[in-house]
């Protein structure tokens, strides 16, 4: 399933190169600006805050800052890539119509899981580097820091599942995660191997002088989580029509008939749109 996820993700990408680097260029800046501005205004004012609440203050407006400004951002990518695995040949246009639609959904589910997030961190912290608890408790301390750091990442993974039913479905941020969860269990080999590929091309473009960020590291996670969603999404009806044939009495009319077909159409087509070779790039017109 990897394998197929990272060729779907490849192709849903060259369909539209010139549209995602010229998006992922123009949001990386915006990030930047926003992040670079944002921060020392954050803090100039907590220069002003008591000491004992002066880091939790700069973390949280660090957060919403982030938040308020990538998040909404995603919601447009997510949208584009959604319409991109329909064939739909989305445009620049529909990245803001996907922000202006599911910005508000995106954020209250990215709030959510941060919040899950940020209480594992704390147990991780406290287990690992509180030093409140005594020598005699430091195996059941270690384990504890273990599962809880575990279940951090374990997080991410429900993320990206979550992000596009989110977008897709327009599901709550708690039914998000729980089908999340659900996925990230039954697909763990495509789900992880899909998250291990992604970390490896974003260090890829750290050690590129962040030119590989510049170039694909905004649009490069929603595009592989989409697709990623897309594979699952196929799996998961293709069991249920497989469970459905078993059962199913022969069609009685023209139009069971001609939907069934139509299906089946659409299925050959979308197969053939992602069997492509780098034949298909040396030499387009002969697709």
């Amino acid at each position: 399933m990897v394998r197929q996820v990272l060729k779907q993700a490849f192709w849903d990408s060259y369909d539209l190169l010139g549209r995602l680097l010229a998006l992922n260029f123009a949001l990386f800046l915006l990030l930047m600006v926003v992040g670079y501005y944002g921060m020392l205004l954050v803090v100039v004012t907590a220069q002003g805050v008591a000491p004992g609440i002066r880091a939790p203050f700069v973390l949280v407006a660090a957060f919403l800052l982030f938040g308020l400004c990538a998040v909404p951002t995603w919601a447009g990518l997510f949208h584009v890539g959604a319409l991109s695995s329909a064939e739909k040949d989305p445009s620049l246009g529909d990245f803001f119509r996907g922000v202006r639609r599911h910005a508000g959904g995106m954020l209250r589910f990215v709030l959510a899981l941060v919040g899950l997030e940020a209480l594992l961190a704390v147990n991780v912290w406290f287990y690992f580097a509180g030093g409140l608890l005594p020598e005699s408790l430091a195996l059941p301390a270690t384990v504890l820091g273990g599962v809880a750091f575990w279940l951090m990442v374990l997080g991410v993974l429900i993320g990206m599942h979550g992000a596009p039913l989110v977008v897709r479905r327009g599901m709550s941020a708690r039914a998000a995660i729980r089908w999340g969860f659900v996925l990230t269990l039954k697909y763990p080999g495509a789900t992880l191997g899909t998250f291990v590929f992604l970390a490896a091309l974003l260090v890829i473009g750290v050690a590129l002088k962040f030119v590989g960020l510049i170039l694909y590291g905004v649009v490069a996670p929603v595009m592989l989580a989409n697709s990623l969603h897309d594979v699952v999404l196929e799996r998961e009806e293709q069991g249920a029509t497989d469970a459905e044939a078993g059962d199913a009495q022969p069609p009685t009319s023209w139009k069971t008939i001609r939907a069934a077909e139509d299906a089946a159409e659409e299925r050959r087509l979308k197969r053939a749109r992602y069997e492509r070779t780098f034949r298909d790039i040396l030499r387009p017109w002969d697709m």
